[in-house]
């Protein structure tokens, strides 16, 4: 519908791009399940972190495994939540929000 559901900002300190896009979407899938909000639709720029996340299987040795397993776990609680890629152009607003 385009409604504003809520938003949030988090200091993660010095780090990697994926980390940061991964805290992104944990923080982000908290708040959907925090308000209820489901079915949902999640969009990201990073391929990376999108293919970590629709990958069945992650290496338990990934620096990110948990948070990884962390954010199937939110998604899972929404019962419906898709994670879908998105060139940064396309979603101009994001990106300008981000920076």
């Amino acid at each position: 519908m385009g409604d504003w559901k809520g938003g949030f900002a988090v200091n993660l300190g010095k780090g990697q791009i994926l980390e940061a896009e991964m805290w992104g979407l944990f923080f982000g899938l908290k708040l959907a399940v925090d308000k209820r909000l489901s079915p949902l639709i999640v969009e990201m720029d990073s391929a990376i972190a999108i293919h970590l996340i629709n990958k069945t299987a992650v290496d338990e040795l990934h620096p990110l495994a948990g948070l990884i397993a962390s954010c199937r776990n939110l998604m899972n609680m929404l019962n419906i939540c898709d994670v879908n890629h998105i060139y940064r152009k396309k979603n101009r607003l994001a990106d300008c929000m981000a920076t």
